[in-house]
């Protein structure tokens, strides 16, 4: 075996390992015990920052007590995997298992703004969450704001949810489900 060919399957078996490292202390009860579970193709443009801009394939399992997002790329490549149960969220990415408080923190930590990911599960169902208040826009048909963010729904039954947060910087999250 050559040199180059024993660097490239040491590296692939790194990699290997690196997809499928799981969280320490996650029960398998998160998974198997979901609220809720989308897929689809998740990006987040913030304003004037292309370095925090993202979009990556998703799946989302749970609610926001406890619960998993997987985020990979085009071809299926896990990118990074939070898991999260009540006042403890791990993430696993190739800089290793990484924890956090909350999965806000872990949003903040990792984008370096708030993504309200607790929210996230209602709004992609198509209403506001419970945990806070909102007002629609006009017509509720058309979305609602909450948290800082004005949720779109007039694509909804396409499987779109565009939500847009416009306090400095702004920031655009676009979720489009596999299956509306």
């Amino acid at each position: 075996m050559t040199r180059g060919t024993a660097a490239a399957l040491a590296l692939a078996g790194a990699l290997w390992l690196a997809g499928c490292q799981t969280a320490p202390g996650v029960p398998a009860y998160v998974a198997q015990a979901a609220d809720a579970h989308y897929e689809g193709r998740l990006a987040v443009r913030v304003e004037n920052d292309p370095k925090r801009s993202f979009s990556a394939n998703f799946a989302l399992d749970g609610n926001g007590r406890a619960g998993q997002l997987t985020l990979s790329t085009a071809v299926g490549t896990q990118v990074a995997l939070a898991r999260w149960l009540p006042g403890k969220v791990w993430l696993v990415n190739a800089d290793g298992t990484h924890t956090f408080d909350s999965i806000n923190e872990l949003s903040r930590e990792t984008l370096g703004e708030d993504i309200p990911l607790v929210a996230f599960f209602d709004w992609l169902a198509g209403r506001p969450w419970p945990g806070g208040p909102n007002e629609p826009l006009g017509d509720p048909r058309l979305g609602f704001r909450q948290l800082g963010w004005e949720v779109r729904l007039d694509r909804h039954a396409e499987g779109l949810l565009v939500a847009q947060r416009n306090s400095t910087p702004a920031v655009t999250l676009r979720a489009k489900l596999d299956t509306p």
